[in-house]
């Protein structure tokens, strides 16, 4: 999706979308919150189109489902633990991970 889609969708108005692409711009942190099929994927797939190419992203998720389009992008996933209860791994020790990777962003 692109952002005039959201536009059209209504889930933001032209105002909105251009306020939203000068704070990703600006590299203001910004929260994307809401429940189950609410939207934060798609909306967090369109923010990052305003994303510039140069910068690195790493991303942090539990369940890998953003589809980032980035050429400098590292893409973490959670783990849970095996049978043997071994092999975890935790997102907080994801975003400590993500912070040695010298990112200009990073999306949990």
């Amino acid at each position: 999706y692109k952002v005039q889609d959201l536009v059209t969708f209504g889930t933001l108005n032209q105002d909105m979308a251009n306020f939203i692409r000068a704070c990703v711009r600006s590299r203001i942190s910004m929260v994307v919150s809401g429940g189950t099929g609410s939207g934060k994927t798609t909306t967090l797939n369109v923010l990052s189109n305003f994303i510039p190419d140069t910068e690195r992203v790493v991303t942090v998720e539990d369940t890998a489902e953003l589809q980032l389009r980035q050429r400098n992008l590292v893409s973490l996933e959670a783990r849970s633990a095996n049978v043997e209860g071994r092999g975890a791994v935790a997102i907080r020790d994801l975003v400590v991970n993500a912070l040695r990777m010298r990112p200009d962003r990073i999306v949990v």
